[in-house]
């Protein structure tokens, strides 16, 4: 039995396969961004190697799909990763000054853009392409984008954990990652992550259904005149520049004092595989110009070592487990023990 069902994954990795890095190595991207992305992953708080994932994807999507820089806002040109506060706020103080832009070379002229940044960030904009058109639900599901990533990995060395005639860990070793994916421009986005960490369960004990960790979402942008953003199911939040709250990755360490705010779109879908920073429920974006209102609701279960009475019921809990991992009877124990709204 489970000679067949990795034989059936990898029969779908073979078909589905879509190279995620492949675009870090095109030639339309210059290869001091390509080093200035690997300083950005090099100084993350969390070493987790899904952010690459997030990042190469962002940028594909504008390769793909240009940002119009006379028409975008602040939130929209933050999602490159490239410009910081002080470039984002000069760009639109000179398009309100002067107006929109009429040669991309006018961008010598916006104070704070230097040459490298310019060079950095051409592959990805444009001043004359339109943004498509709000569209119907119907036609984003039937003209949109579908793409699989899967990914398969093994720790050639014999952990502690399998060592023994009664191993600790009650999964095998492998850890397998998907995840499938339809998008329309930025309008539309509606996937599903699946992730089996090493030493986990798969088809059997504790994960019946397969995959210990199921992540989903479906996002819409100006689905409804007022309303920004629409997100049901998995995504993440930035609220007041990330300090009342922020869910998500940030710039990471820097020298510069501007660094430490962490900007992008205040709701976006989630994607990514960490177990635990993330909301579940439904958010939206509703305009009231020139006031924006954000409207969340998320409820959730995590992990948390708990406290029991001598009657069974839950008292409390001590503390709460960060790293995802169920492996072991007592990380078992520990999983989704109680609700976080």
């Amino acid at each position: 039995m489970d000679h067949l069902k990795y034989t059936l994954l990898g029969v779908l990795y073979l078909i589905c396969f879509h190279p995620v890095f492949s675009q870090t190595n095109n030639s339309n991207i210059p290869s001091s961004l390509q080093d200035e992305i690997e300083f950005f992953l090099e100084n993350l708080d969390d070493e987790s190697d899904f952010y690459f994932n997030t990042i190469t994807e962002i940028l594909q999507s504008r390769l793909e799909n240009p940002l119009n820089i006379n028409e975008a806002e602040s939130d929209d040109l933050s999602t490159l990763l490239i410009l910081t506060d002080l470039q984002i706020n000069a760009l639109l103080s000179y398009r309100k000054s002067v107006g929109p832009l009429i040669d991309i070379h006018e961008l010598q002229a916006i104070p704070y853009w230097d040459l490298r940044i310019i060079r950095n960030i051409l592959p990805f904009i444009t001043i004359t392409k339109k943004a498509p058109s709000p569209s119907k639900i119907k036609q984003m599901l039937r003209e949109g984008k579908n793409e699989w990533y899967a990914r398969w990995s093994k720790i050639l060395e014999t952990k502690r954990g399998y060592r023994s005639d009664t191993p600790n860990y009650i999964g095998s070793p492998d850890k397998l990652y998907l995840r499938y994916r339809h998008s329309y421009y930025h309008q539309m986005s509606l996937g599903i992550t699946m992730e089996k960490d090493p030493g986990e369960a798969f088809f059997d004990r504790t994960n019946p259904y397969g995959f210990d960790f199921y992540s989903m979402h479906l996002y819409l942008k100006d689905p409804y005149p007022r309303v920004r953003s629409l997100v049901i199911g998995d995504y993440s939040i930035s609220v007041g520049q990330g300090l009342i709250m922020h869910s998500g990755f940030g710039r990471g360490k820097s020298s510069l004092v501007t660094s430490i705010k962490k900007g992008g779109q205040t709701i976006h879908p989630y994607t990514s595989v960490n177990e635990t920073n993330f909301l579940r429920g439904i958010g939206l974006e509703y305009s009231l110009k020139p006031v924006t209102i954000t409207i969340f609701a998320s409820s959730k279960k995590v992990d948390a070592n708990t406290n029991i009475d001598n009657n069974g019921k839950l008292t409390s809990f001590s503390s709460l487990p960060l790293s995802g991992l169920h492996r072991t009877d007592s990380e078992i124990d520990n999983k989704n023990r109680i609700r976080h709204h």
